[in-house]
């Protein structure tokens, strides 16, 4: 009895600081333009109209345990009052399947438009622009199954695993931490930069900003910060057809803590509804002989209103993509049209403050 004393006093620490340095451990998206919301509070009503949007992440699929992320969001606008409205949800699934995330969250943004003055240069005056801010307010909270952990006690050298109950579980069957508020907050920045439908666009957010107090087992562990830094460029390739071809070139950089993972993308149009898109994500730009994490394989198809998308990460860090099988990402959302959250008149100033004029379909949501 002495020995699993020992045995608990050894596993417990191990456990508490898993557990709270799993907290700060919020899902990688590889699909950034079916939710943008969890890139950037900013783009809260993104489209002007009501967007449902769906998401599931699953990570490592061949690795003990199961690591899944899944999202959903919706957005409107109110266009006469420049505001933008949405709302999130996020689960995750982390380890063996007995830690559980959740969180929901209201977020807001106000959506200014203008036009850029002179002193960025004759060639960008009078080019339209949005520069937005967006807030997000959420509740999170964690459980663990406790049943479901396995100690050295209920192994025996010849028998294997034993069923039977451990000297060590003296929790309750399952645990849940304190329900915490959570505050985030985002700028983002588009820019006209022809009238064939090239623009800018980038943007950063701090996520967990009141820095909330998560209690796990007894332990006080603070959520850390989590930031997002991201530069978008869209231009046509085909600027005289009628059947306009377009290419995305993104970067994305996303921190939290010691965690770092820093994404390069490219989309292109390869059809009237598809778009295709490769980049690799590792943890240094400048160092790109070490540290990579992977290559990323999307496709997404929109027809009308309703666009669907895939994600595939090839791992090819030293866990090797034999070990993982990689990580599947899919997506759905969904445009409802002439949608408003209120008003369906007003100025053409202010109509106009969620997208820019680009020469596209409004409800396209390919782009950032």
């Amino acid at each position: 009895m002495e020995q699993l004393r020992s045995s608990a006093k050894g596993v417990l620490p191990f456990l508490l600081l898993w557990s709270s340095l799993s907290w700060g451990q919020d899902a990688v998206m590889s699909q950034f333009t079916m939710s943008p919301t969890y890139l950037n509070p900013a783009y809260a009503g993104y489209s002007g109209d009501i967007t449902a949007s769906l998401q599931s992440r699953i990570q490592w699929e061949h690795t003990p345990g199961r690591f899944n992320t899944q999202s959903f969001s919706i957005n409107g606008g109110c266009p006469e009052n420049r505001l933008g409205f949405g709302l999130q949800g996020v689960s995750q699934v982390e380890g063996e399947g007995f830690l559980r995330t959740y969180d929901v969250a209201g977020l807001i943004s106000v959506n200014l438009p203008g036009r850029v003055q002179d002193f960025l240069g004759r060639r960008l005056f009078g080019r339209k622009y949005i520069l937005s801010a967006g807030l997000r307010l959420g509740v999170g909270q964690k459980t663990l199954d406790w049943s479901e952990l396995r100690f050295s006690d209920q192994y025996s050298h010849f028998e294997g695993y034993l069923s039977r109950p451990s000297a060590i579980q003296v929790q309750n069957p399952r645990e849940t931490s304190n329900v915490i508020f959570d505050m985030s907050a985002g700028l983002r920045y588009q820019m006209e930069l022809n009238d064939q439908g090239a623009y800018l666009s980038m943007g950063g957010a701090l996520f967990h900003i009141n820095r909330p107090v998560q209690t796990f087992f007894g332990v006080d562990e603070k959520v850390p910060y989590r930031y997002t830094l991201h530069l978008f460029t869209y231009f046509p390739t085909k600027k005289y057809s009628n059947k306009k071809e377009y290419l995305s070139i993104g970067m994305l950089a996303n921190h939290m803590g010691g965690l770092k993972s820093n994404t390069l993308l490219l989309y292109r149009d390869a059809g009237p509804f598809i778009k295709v898109g490769v980049g690799f994500r590792r943890q240094n730009f400048v160092r790109i002989n070490r540290n990579m994490d992977a290559l990323i394989f999307q496709s997404l198809f929109q027809i009308n209103q309703l666009t669907l998308g895939y994600s595939f990460d090839l791992t090819i860090s030293d866990l090797g993509a034999h070990r993982t099988f990689g990580t599947h990402e899919f997506g759905i959302t969904y445009t409802f049209p002439n949608s408003k959250l209120c008003g369906k008149g007003g100025r053409p100033g202010k109509l106009k403050c969620f997208q820019l004029n680009r020469g596209k379909d409004k409800n396209n949501i390919w782009d950032l």
